[in-house]
């Protein structure tokens, strides 16, 4: 979940734009750059997520997961899982 949250930022690691096809791809869009900063914001979309933001350690695993990624980076943050 952290790993789609950080793709739908529509930027790579690089700066490089990533087109993201899909319905809701402006509030996700929206979204995902927020989440940098507050996860959450990101997990409150119900049409995705459903209910899972009342689950508190759905909600922070990924955030954990999700502000690794923003911080260190993918290779950084599976090191750390694996």
């Amino acid at each position: 979940m952290a790993a789609w949250g950080r793709y739908i930022n529509s930027h790579d690691q690089q700066g490089k734009p990533i087109p993201l096809d899909n319905p809701l791809a402006d509030i996700l869009t929206q979204r995902a750059s927020l989440s940098e900063l507050d996860p959450r914001l990101l997990l409150k979309l119900s049409e995705i997520f459903g209910d899972l933001v009342h689950s508190p350690r759905f909600v922070e695993t990924v955030a954990d997961q999700l502000r690794s990624l923003h911080e260190f980076g993918a290779k950084a943050t599976l090191a750390r899982l694996f």
